[in-house]
């Protein structure tokens, strides 16, 4: 049997770290002034949210960094203006 080729055993070197909980995850690391970004998903494939629904989320995860109004529609032009001017004040 040829030592590579498809079907053949990969070893996996990084198991043992997650397995004895020495791994490191993305949701492990914390900045200073770390924001956290909300993912509003829907049950139904096509389906849109109502706008009022998708701002309160918005201004909830906006509101640590001091962000208390954003017109609509919250592009990520303005969303990313409005943090800009956040930091500035």
């Amino acid at each position: 049997m040829a030592k590579f080729g498809i079907g053949q055993p990969v070893r996996r070197v990084e198991d043992r770290r997650f397995l004895t909980g020495a791994g490191r995850y993305v949701a492990d690391i914390d900045l200073p002034r770390q924001l956290h970004a909300p993912f509003l998903r829907l049950l139904m494939a096509g389906a849109v949210a109502a706008p009022a629904a998708v701002m309160n989320a918005l201004m909830d995860a906006l509101a640590p960094a001091g962000i208390t109004r954003l017109d609509m529609p919250a592009t990520p032009l303005a969303i990313w203006q409005a943090l800009r001017a956040a930091q500035r004040d």
